[in-house]
């Protein structure tokens, strides 16, 4: 999105670098990867643009930082956008400028810059001037002393001068590509200094951070929240049995358990109509009944699934059907 002009309602994150991987401003093999890992995921209903958003969620999260919230509608661009991606050459003015143009406050910039380099580091087969080969492990010159941790250590050690960011000492010193450290140190380290406290480094983490990923091309209308179905079918199917005589239905039922203490759902009834759209099974009820087998947690939420395996009569057949969650009984 380093490309956005928000005043001009273009750029933006916009999935426009699939178009400018050999623009020169954007070095390194990780942005090729990253798009060909996300392809797979492309439907209909997910853009490349949500897609990398989805990716600021999961890396970020994956890490240990604050959770963005995930909205979707963004559409892909045809073709490369402008230029503008901020180089480590660049003097202050010009990057108070250049994020100026994608919405971005001079403190806002100081933010973004710190929490985007928390994790990760500079390589040297793209900047052999600032990482000579040879001098970083497996070529790669880390930001700070936790690289795949989200904290904030790029901030506390910079302001207790220890820190061995490659933007902010070393050889990028004497060539002028100290970028972080001309940015970091541009409001006299103020805003470096409230990131030190980590609960104020986190806030101002989700903040800039849903920002950038919220920043669309005039026209784009994102979506509410995407947020887990309480309640959801998983791989469902009707397989037929016996010569077709006997379908079986099978998969699972997830439930949403975040909120709720264990063990406080009992069991899940599923209520179906057969393929008339009647709840009349003959001398059969019309429902299923299961219990819970295993649950999982993903980042922010925890989940139990419940088996399903019935056979349901082919002369009735199933048209649709409801659950129903069924808690445990207080003592």
């Amino acid at each position: 999105m380093a490309t956005a002009d928000t005043s001009s309602g273009t750029g933006g994150l916009e999935a426009s670098i699939q178009y400018e991987l050999n623009s020169g401003e954007n070095a390194g093999s990780g942005l090729r990867t990253t798009l060909e890992f996300m392809v797979p995921f492309l439907s209909k209903r997910s853009s490349m643009f949500d897609l990398i958003a989805l990716g600021v969620y999961t890396s970020v999260r994956s890490c240990g930082g604050p959770a963005v919230t995930i909205r979707a509608g963004r559409k892909d661009a045809m073709k490369k956008g402008k230029p503008g991606v901020p180089q480590p050459q660049d003097s202050v003015p010009t990057f108070q400028q250049q994020f100026e143009r994608m919405g971005f406050t001079h403190e806002e910039a100081i933010q973004v810059t710190a929490c985007g380099h928390t994790l990760g580091g500079v390589h040297s087969a793209e900047f052999a001037d600032i990482v000579p080969p040879g001098s970083a492990t497996n070529g790669l010159a880390a930001l700070d002393s936790s690289t795949a941790i989200f904290d904030n250590k790029v901030v506390t050690k910079y302001l207790n001068v220890t820190t061995k960011n490659p933007l902010v000492v070393g050889p990028a010193v004497r060539i002028n590509k100290h970028s972080d450290f001309k940015l970091f140190n541009s409001d006299s380290n103020r805003t470096m200094e409230r990131l030190a406290d980590k609960n104020e480094f986190r806030q101002a983490c989700k903040t800039v951070l849903q920002k950038m990923i919220d920043t669309v091309p005039a026209g784009i209308e994102l979506t509410s929240p995407t947020v887990p179905y309480t309640v959801k079918p998983v791989n469902l199917q009707l397989t037929l049995e016996n010569g077709g005589s006997s379908p079986l239905l099978t998969g699972f039922i997830r439930v949403k358990t975040t909120d709720l203490l264990d063990n406080s759902i009992d069991s899940i009834t599923i209520t179906y109509k057969n393929r008339e759209g009647r709840s009349t099974c003959g001398s059969r009820p019309c429902s299923i009944t299961a219990t819970t087998q295993r649950s999982s947690r993903g980042f922010d939420e925890i989940f139990a699934f419940f088996p399903i395996e019935a056979r349901i009569p082919v002369s009735l057949g199933i048209s649709s059907f409801v659950v129903t969650v069924n808690y445990a009984k207080e003592d």
